[in-house]
């Protein structure tokens, strides 16, 4: 997964939601609690879309450990081969 750099305003560091990409920004989204999805006024405009970047990196690690456990998961080949799964096949093999 691509970190985004953060951006910062009055500083204040965060990243914009809009940047990540539509499947990431789905997960954040879901990934927040109520009240840390931000919105800064800055002279260009509100930015609605902005989450404080040591949430974000909260989130990254949480994503990060997650693909890692699952592709663990998937390599594990003792849970794969059927063969390990039955006893009586297991010793006869």
């Amino acid at each position: 997964m691509e970190v985004l750099e953060k951006e910062v305003f009055k500083g204040i560091e965060y990243i914009r939601i809009q940047k990540l990409t539509p499947a990431s920004q789905e997960k954040i989204k879901n990934y927040l609690k109520p009240g840390e999805l931000i919105k800064i006024l800055t002279p260009e405009g509100i930015m609605p879309d902005c989450v404080c970047y040591s949430i974000y990196i909260q989130w990254v690690k949480q994503s990060n450990q997650q693909l890692v456990a699952s592709s663990e998961k998937e390599t594990d080949t003792s849970t794969n081969d059927p063969i390990a799964q039955v006893p009586s096949l297991r010793t006869a093999v």
